[in-house]
């Protein structure tokens, strides 16, 4: 670089480095000014002339007020800077900005270039005085006049829109979408109206009754139409109603909907090896396999599981306390149904959901009992139906068809066999004795009236319809077969104790074969009981 261009750049550094400072010393010029003006501000905003000072009433409600004015001026700030907050009280108190924040109560918080506001929460058919105070940057405040005012009176009821129509959508497993047109009153405006929604799992025709035997949802909602409800049940009937309410609490409910959640089917199994006795549940493809109870719960060796698809409980065999028992789908809820005999080895367990019914065997008494289950009108009684007077000898697995309420039962005595009963006039009848050697379990595909049953004695699984036939769907690679279960999808879903796996097979096996079957759960402690939800 030539010694003219060094001299020139030299020249011009005090200038390159002058010009941050310059503007550094007028932003800071600038803002000493300002707070100086602030500080040398002695005069509040005012008005142009007293008519400006004046407050007017907009709507004047049963519980709220809305209020408007002109905005003030200031010798500093600018217009949009002046802040406002609204002061009401009981009595002619709130004159002065002094006064009104010693008196008063804040309606609305104090808020930059406004020129309306509401106060709400005030109590029907009272009296107020309102003020309106301004502030400019300084801190100076004035007052506006005040201005009384009495809350109106609101005995109707708000209206439900839409003919009060309420619509069910989007009924998934655990959620569904609830919605209505909204409401209308002659005092409250329809964005003040609020809303909550009740569902129940009784049938009900009025809104009312939803309300008085149902559950509400969330909280009071301000200006909704539409609500997504969760938590809910799979495969339940729920009765919905929307409640919508004014600014004083009157109420009026809407009609009444109704839906049923889709159904979430799930396997539910037992194990009872000492120490490691549980009740589970998982997909229909053995993936999240949820522990529901474990012998920290009390369980005590629980063999056949049934499970209430109307009132989402499971229920179980303790047999080694010889007890019924029972629990919610998650666990919870758990209760005893029944003390059974000291000498009674119950072993198998189904529940007529339709019929309101629950069936179990004891293999010892050579007896099948039935209960009653909620809901019904009739008490729980332990009521022997068939013993050994009607020849029953040594009853293991049972179900019920559900279309006719018959039972049917695997027998394991001296003539083992397949044997079914009218509930309402019971009476023991011999289905199938051929090829049975020692059954355990059965399953009843009650809309094509099959039969399915486990074989230990045998090492098979075999299917018959009601009246004719024999089909055996799986031998040779079961090794000791015990519950079985079906979901209605076209598989059946079985345990082998012996290598202690859950099994998931076809019901349809191609000709000459045995039907495909694949393990889903492993390493299970001693699996006994099964069924599909």
């Amino acid at each position: 670089m030539n010694e003219r261009k060094k001299l020139g750049l030299l020249a011009l550094l005090p200038i390159i480095l002058i010009i941050p400072l310059i503007s550094t010393c007028n932003s800071s010029l600038a803002l000493a000014l300002d707070e100086k003006m602030e500080s040398d501000d002695p005069s509040p905003p005012g008005f142009l002339d007293e008519s400006g000072r004046t407050i007017f009433f907009d709507d004047i409600r049963a519980t709220a007020v809305e209020l408007s004015w002109i905005k003030a001026q200031d010798d500093f700030a600018e217009q949009n800077e002046l802040e406002y907050c609204i002061i009401y009280s009981s009595s002619d108190n709130i004159d002065t900005p002094e006064n009104a924040l010693k008196n008063g109560t804040i309606g609305l918080s104090w808020t930059a270039d406004i020129s309306t506001g509401e106060v709400a929460g005030l109590t029907i058919l009272s009296d107020y005085y309102f003020n309106v105070l301004v502030r400019d940057k300084a801190g100076n405040s004035s007052a506006y006049k005040p201005a009384s005012a009495k809350t109106k009176n609101d005995t109707i009821l708000p209206s439900p829109g839409g003919a009060g129509s309420v619509t069910l959508s989007s009924l998934n497993m655990e959620d569904f979408t609830v919605s209505w047109a909204k409401g209308s009153d002659d005092i409250s405006p329809e964005e003040k109206l609020k809303y909550l929604v009740y569902y129940s799992t009784v049938s009900c025709a009025t809104g009312d009754e939803v309300v008085s035997t149902g559950t509400a949802f969330g909280d009071w909602s301000t200006d909704i139409s539409t609500i997504k409800v969760t938590g809910v049940l799979d495969n339940v009937t729920y009765y919905v109603t929307v409640v919508v309410a004014d600014e004083v609490g009157n109420t009026e409910e809407y009609g009444v909907t109704g839906g049923t959640t889709v159904k979430h089917p799930r396997i539910f199994w037992t194990e009872t090896s000492s120490g490691n006795e549980s009740i589970s549940r998982a997909e229909l493809d053995g993936s999240s396999a949820t522990g529901i109870l474990s012998d920290s719960d009390g369980l005590d060796n629980p063999y056949a599981i049934a499970v209430d698809s109307v009132d989402h409980k499971i229920y179980w065999v303790d047999s080694t306390s010889d007890k019924l028992m029972y629990s919610n789908f998650d666990g919870s809820g758990i209760g005893e149904l029944f003390d059974l005999t000291a000498s009674s080895d119950a072993f198998g367990i189904a529940i007529d959901s339709t019929n309101r019914y629950l069936y179990w065997t004891d293999k010892t008494q050579n007896t099948i009992s039935r209960s009653s289950l909620p809901p019904t009108s009739s008490p729980l009684v332990d009521l022997v139906i068939l013993d050994s007077s009607d020849s029953v000898d040594s009853p293991y697995g049972i179900d019920v068809d559900r279309t006719t309420g018959d039972i049917f039962w695997v027998e394991q005595g001296a003539t083992p066999g397949i044997y079914r009963s009218d509930y309402s006039a019971p009476a023991r009848d011999n289905v199938f004795t051929v090829s049975i050697v020692e059954p355990v379990d059965i399953a009843l595909d009650h809309v094509n009236e099959i039969i399915y049953w486990t074989d230990r004695g045998s090492c098979q699984i075999n299917s018959r319809s009601y009246d004719s036939g024999f089909t055996t769907l799986i031998s040779g690679n079961v090794i000791e077969p015990i519950g079985i279960t079906l979901d209605f999808d076209g598989y059946m879903y079985w345990i082998d104790n012996d290598n202690n796996k859950l099994y998931k097979s076809k019901t349809t096996p191609e000709s000459g074969s045995d039907a495909e079957s694949y393990d889903i759960l492993s390493s299970l402690s001693s699996p006994r009981g099964i069924e599909v939800y």
